[in-house]
């Protein structure tokens, strides 16, 4: 009886532990995809966009453009001239034939800047190309609000809060004679 009660008690164990395990990995998998649903929530959003300008041009002659975007800063201020919170944002480019650079020699080489007429929308003009072969409108677009939190909300320490979005911009053009 002694043997028995034994062989129950071993039995009951190892299957505890053989369920406690299988439960336990199913756990972890479990939060692993939690965080990993946590993560890309989390992720920050760029700046979405899309350049309306020729693919093909020609040497010499001047085109004109323009820069569409969106942003998660739409959730905050959906059209310019909100007197609480004021949206900015602007296109600033040169035109070159390689793109192999880092972000601080284009902040250098920027050549032109143009600023949105309305939430969403950036023209850009007077572009042109010297020489033929493959070129490249290469920038960024850089978006600020600037939220005014002391009138809002009474709020005598802080006056206001910045938040700024960037987004490299770059557009293959193929120049031609």
């Amino acid at each position: 009886m002694n043997n028995n009660l034994i062989q129950i008690i071993t039995f009951f164990l190892i299957f505890l532990t053989f369920f406690s395990c299988k439960n336990s990995e199913k756990n972890k998998n479990q939060m692993q995809d939690e965080v990993r649903m946590v993560k890309e929530i989390e992720k920050p959003k760029g700046i979405k966009f899309k350049i309306s300008f020729p693919d093909t041009v020609t040497v010499g002659v001047s085109y004109s453009g323009k820069l569409f975007y969106s942003s998660d800063l739409d959730t905050i201020v959906t059209h310019f001239g909100d007197r609480e919170n004021s949206r900015y944002a602007r296109f600033m480019m040169h035109t070159t034939n390689n793109i192999n650079y880092t972000e601080e020699y284009l902040n250098k080489n920027v050549k032109d800047t143009f600023g949105a007429i309305r939430n969403g929308e950036i023209p850009f003009h007077n572009i042109n190309f010297k020489n033929e072969g493959v070129h490249y409108i290469d920038g960024f677009i850089n978006e600020l609000v600037l939220m005014d939190t002391m009138s809002k909300y009474n709020n005598r320490r802080d006056k206001a809060r910045l938040i700024q979005k960037r987004e490299r911009v770059t557009k293959k053009i193929i120049v031609k004679k």
